[in-house]
């Protein structure tokens, strides 16, 4: 795949930054958010966590970033990166919570655009996430991803009341497994899916922990039963 210039972030260090298109319907923009943030701050240091020129990608990959999602000609515009977005608790400081600003930059981004969407890892937990601004309007949302193998087997559903306390995060599970999504221009659908065990050897069969989708415009979230 051929890519152009202002398709990738390069500085100096290891470049993770990358964008793509996949046609008209979607456009990936990779970002990297452990090598170029500010500095993680105490969350009781108010004045530093709230300042308005910390950046958790740090400026330029940042400029990149927006860059990218404004000019973007897709149906959906999918943000993949390594930490949580949506607004969990004061402490989650290694995440998009110790860094609001930046948060609020990024989320009015997506207030102009198509169809916003985050890729998520980092929790070893399933999430499905709506992003919401200030107004308490949706402006996004986030599917967030177990691991594989980390944390051993898991158990169905989550005892994370700080999380599951927000009416925008809709559902959790602590197995391990993957998400499926399907995306077309009319909707994107996504299955989280687990297995029941991965200790004792790789034989579990798959099973589809919850179900949810987005219609093309609506930026919210939507249970789907089985």
């Amino acid at each position: 795949m051929a890519l152009s210039g202002r398709s990738l972030f390069l500085t100096i260090g290891l470049a993770v930054g990358i964008s793509f298109n996949v046609g008209r319907l979607l456009r990936f923009v990779n970002v990297d958010t452990r090598q170029y943030r500010d500095a993680v701050v105490d969350a009781s240091d108010k004045e530093a966590l709230n300042s308005e020129n910390r950046s958790i990608l740090g400026q330029e990959q940042e400029r990149w970033m927006h860059e990218r999602f404004q000019s973007s000609p897709a149906r959906w515009n999918v943000l993949t990166n390594s930490v949580v977005v949506a607004p969990i608790a004061d402490d989650k400081v290694d995440q998009w919570d110790g860094f609001p600003s930046s948060r609020k930059r990024l989320l009015q981004t997506f207030r102009n655009i198509q169809n916003p969407v985050v890729l998520t890892g980092d929790i070893h937990q399933h999430c499905a996430a709506e992003l919401w601004g200030e107004a308490d309007e949706p402006v996004g949302i986030e599917l967030i991803c177990t691991s594989i193998a980390s944390d051993g087997d898991g158990q169905p559903g989550s005892s994370s009341d700080v999380w599951l306390k927000h009416p925008y995060v809709k559902k959790m599970d602590q197995r391990r497994g993957y998400i499926f999504v399907e995306v077309t221009k009319k909707q994107l659908n996504a299955q989280f899916v687990v297995v029941s065990y991965v200790e004792k050897d790789d034989q579990a069969p798959r099973q589809v922990a919850f179900t949810y989708y987005s219609p093309s415009g609506s930026r919210r979230l939507i249970e789907k039963g089985f």
